[in-house]
């Protein structure tokens, strides 16, 4: 009888989450560096093209991730880094927050 509810509790936990990715729990970064890897992504610049003005760039960069902790706790989840899209107007561009594109 026991044998049957492990049975039955492991399809009830396999079929509800096979469709999600269970939360990675960690103490460090570099856990969520080797549990999740590191994967190839894009990230959004605004660079200088001259002296006054700028554009923005998409860069094809390695991405990893990162150790959220949880408030109180000595553990956290591993997420993956994500970066906000600089807010970027083209027909009046805003180039006090650019960088050289030779500092990516």
């Amino acid at each position: 009888m026991k044998s049957l509810i492990l049975i039955a509790t492991t399809l009830f936990i396999v079929t509800t989450f096979a469709n999600e990715r269970l939360p990675i729990l960690c103490y460090s970064t570099g856990q969520c560096q080797q549990a999740m890897g590191i994967e190839l992504g894009w990230r959004n610049f605004v660079v200088r093209k001259s002296p006054s003005g700028c554009e923005m760039r998409a860069y094809h960069m390695s991405l990893g991730s990162t150790c959220e902790f949880v408030p109180n706790k000595p553990w956290g989840v591993c997420v993956r880094e994500s970066f906000p899209i600089p807010s970027y107007n083209p027909d009046a561009p805003d180039c006090s927050n650019a960088i050289d594109p030779s500092d990516l």
